[in-house]
């Protein structure tokens, strides 16, 4: 590829080189993701990207905040998973025992549905539910407790699948559009939600929940 530049105007090398290394950055590392700050609401750079890396802390409500001084983009603080941070922090023991036994999946998994600010369940006017998969139908079982709620778990929903709703033969994605539907997270029943900042200092009750990083932390061009 970099033979071929050499016959492109100088001017314009440097930027299709760049153009090219991002296009296979992307493709290698589409799996990264991030959170902002929770004070002063910085993009968390892990430490392939762009921009600087610095020292970050997941902070905790009466403990000592958990250092991480180089971000690989996987959800991970000084050894810590996020997403397993969020689902310990905010179900029981019991609940996650259950969850481990019946359906032998990753907590990891449950927390990222958690933490989602996404539609993860719908309910109709009846308050039928439906969910897109077994971490959200786990949650609402135990969330809203509704083990006598019909639900229609399925893995892999295809919304273009025709179901009827209020005796409407139509789409899930119409179903949705037309309000048949609505669409809920589960970030209300999360009472300890992430939290992060660049200062040790910063203080846990204090600051307000963490948002995504639309850059999922590399992606800055």
């Amino acid at each position: 590829m970099y033979l071929i530049i050499k016959f492109i105007k100088p001017e314009f090398q440097a930027f299709i080189i760049l153009f090219v290394e991002r296009l296979y950055f992307k493709e290698k590392f589409m799996g990264f993701f991030s959170w902002k700050t929770s004070d002063d609401k910085k993009s968390i750079a892990c430490v392939h990207s762009s921009k600087e890396c610095k020292i970050t802390y997941l902070l905790q409500p009466n403990k000592q905040p958990i250092q991480e001084c180089s971000y690989q983009g996987d959800g991970v603080f000084g050894g810590v998973d996020a997403y397993e941070w969020i689902v310990e922090h905010n179900l029981s023991k019991k609940a996650l025992e259950k969850w481990k036994d019946k359906f032998s999946k990753e907590t990891r998994s449950l927390g990222i549905t958690l933490e989602s600010t996404q539609p993860q369940y719908y309910t109709d006017k009846m308050g039928n539910i439906m969910v897109e998969d077994e971490e959200s139908f786990y949650l609402v079982n135990v969330f809203l407790n509704e083990k006598s709620t019909k639900l229609f778990p399925n893995n892999n929903v295809d919304f273009g699948l025709v179901i009827n709703i209020d005796g409407i033969n139509s789409s899930i994605n119409e179903h949705i559009e037309s309000n048949r539907l609505i669409g809920h997270n589960f970030n209300k029943f999360v009472k300890q939600p992430l939290k992060f900042s660049f200062n040790e200092n910063a203080i846990y009750s204090e600051l307000e929940p963490a948002v995504r990083c639309e850059h999922q932390g590399f992606f800055y061009l």
